[in-house]
């Protein structure tokens, strides 16, 4: 009887020490999210928001933080393409011209060549990345006219 008691304890023992340890032990799957558009992004809030992006890094579970973002984009303020890459851990951020493009043909500011970005990060959710994207471009104000009666 004490041995089925030990022994029952020690199976006891060995789950729970397996539990603490599954807990410690997880994998973290980087996933990456695609964005394709069209609009010129705001270079200024571009890079301003990707730094912004280095401070938001979370510890366990990691879950939304991005850890690269690169693709092809366009600025208000160029008609070249350009190739972007940001990496949050290091803070890097390269900006060059697209090498795919020839200066004297690129094409003009209004033009709907789709533009991308790929986020490469943990959990992360395409919505979310989109509303990040739309701060980067330039805001079309509102506004409202009300009438008074004097």
């Amino acid at each position: 009887m004490l041995q089925t008691v030990i022994s029952l304890l020690l199976s006891l023992l060995q789950i729970f020490t397996d539990c603490v340890l599954f807990s410690f032990v997880r994998t973290v799957i980087v996933t990456q999210q695609r964005i394709a558009f069209s609009r010129p992004l705001e270079r200024p809030l571009f890079v301003s928001r990707c730094k912004a992006i280095r401070s938001s890094l979370k510890p366990s579970p990691f879950r939304g933080n991005v850890y690269n973002i690169w693709g092809k984009v366009r600025f208000s303020d160029s008609d070249r393409a350009m190739d972007v890459f940001y990496n949050a851990v290091s803070g890097t951020l390269s900006i060059v011209p697209d090498q795919s493009t020839d200066s004297l043909t690129a094409a003009p500011k209004e033009t709907s060549t789709p533009c991308f970005l790929i986020f490469d990060g943990v959990g992360l959710i395409q919505d979310e990345l989109k509303v990040w994207l739309r701060l980067c471009t330039k805001q079309v104000g509102i506004i409202l006219h009300s009438s008074v009666d004097c």
